[in-house]
């Protein structure tokens, strides 16, 4: 093998983590397949053993979408296969996601639970410094489907009145934009105590660096996954701590 391809293993000095046991290293091979066109791929693991998830900007077969302007629509997919090199990506459909008075409204989190599809968007805005979606919006809400992205009940909320009332407009920060939820395996099997836990990047800093890609700070979310309290704030806790004597708080604002 290339050496070159071999990825360098760099702990920092006082890295309190022990080398794995079990991985020796990593490396690139060149070995990969093409599928679609598209991006932005979450893929959740159904009881049933499917991959169901989101994708824009892109073409999955003869589906097309693009998630900004004011015609934004997000793309809906089911993976099937074992083999990377060897799957089948079957396009459901797409769904519009209107983003005003953003420019452009994404796909984020997307979670199957007890064949429930939930589904989360969020907004981003550009600058005039020629940066790619420098600035990052709310977490609108989840729309969620029972028919696995047949048919879809949209969020009640908006990015206007989005699910934790949050606003990036004039030079306000969100906590909580581009959140993703933590994979807990087959229809959430791993889940320690049956929640649905959620990572977003942000910042309330006014000078903070908050795009799609970057924040300043990481904040750590968990709900009992429900169509009724995906898209309620106060069945949220927030994560407010850093070591064993963490706990959680019940707000309705992260």
């Amino acid at each position: 093998m290339n050496t070159r391809m071999v990825w360098p293993s760099n702990p920092p000095k006082g890295c309190p983590l022990e080398n794995s046991a079990d991985l020796n290293g990593v490396a690139f091979t060149g070995r990969h397949a093409v599928y679609t066109t598209a991006d932005t791929w979450y893929p959740s693991w159904s009881a049933s053993g499917e991959l169901y998830s989101p994708w824009t900007d892109g073409k999955v077969d003869t589906w097309s979408t693009g998630s900004f302007g004011m015609l934004a629509a997000t793309g809906n997919a089911k993976i099937l296969g074992d083999d990377p090199m060897n799957l089948e990506i079957v396009p459901i459909g797409s769904e519009f996601g209107f983003p005003f008075p953003y420019a452009g409204r994404y796909p984020c989190g997307t979670l199957v639970k007890d064949d429930v599809w939930y589904y989360g968007t969020y907004c981003v805005d550009e600058t005039n410094r020629g940066l790619n979606w420098d600035i990052l919006g709310p977490l609108v809400g989840f729309r969620t489907s029972t028919d696995f992205g047949l048919t879809w009940k949209d969020t009640p909320h908006s990015p206007m009145r989005p699910l934790f009332g949050e606003s990036a407009k004039e030079n306000r920060k969100v906590k909580i934009g581009k959140a993703h939820f933590v994979d807990f395996g087959r229809n959430m099997e791993g889940s320690p105590d049956g929640k649905a836990y959620l990572l977003s990047h942000g910042a309330t800093s006014d000078h903070a660096d908050l795009s799609w890609g970057s924040g300043d700070h990481i904040y750590l979310i968990r709900v009992a996954p429900t169509p009724e309290t995906i898209n309620d704030a106060t069945a949220y806790e927030f994560f407010a701590g850093s070591d064993e004597s963490a706990c959680y708080i019940v707000d309705s604002t992260p």
